[in-house]
């Protein structure tokens, strides 16, 4: 199974809410917190799910809390393949 990274900046008292909504959909990622403070997150999402996960982190950054995407690598060799930076799933 091929697995990507997605990292991702959200409000800290918006970590649990997220992991709750991730966990709901069984499989689809893991969610594991790199730095608390800063409110960092990694996802860890199989590949042909990553198109679900997207969607599901542009709704809940329109309808509930303000997620910004910083990077995302396949699992298997972390090289870089989507450089969105500081832009916001909302641009």
């Amino acid at each position: 199974m091929n697995m990507e990274y997605i990292y991702i900046e959200i409000a800290k008292k918006d970590i649990a809410f997220l992991d709750g909504i991730i966990e709901s959909y069984e499989g689809i990622a893991v969610l594991r917190t790199i730095n608390a403070q800063k409110g960092v997150v990694e996802l860890s999402v199989p590949s042909y799910f990553f198109g679900d996960v997207v969607s599901i982190l542009k709704d809940l950054s329109i309808n509930w809390c303000r997620i910004k995407i910083l990077e995302s690598f396949p699992m298997n060799t972390k090289e870089c393949v989507m450089g969105w930076g500081d832009k916001s799933v909302q641009d």
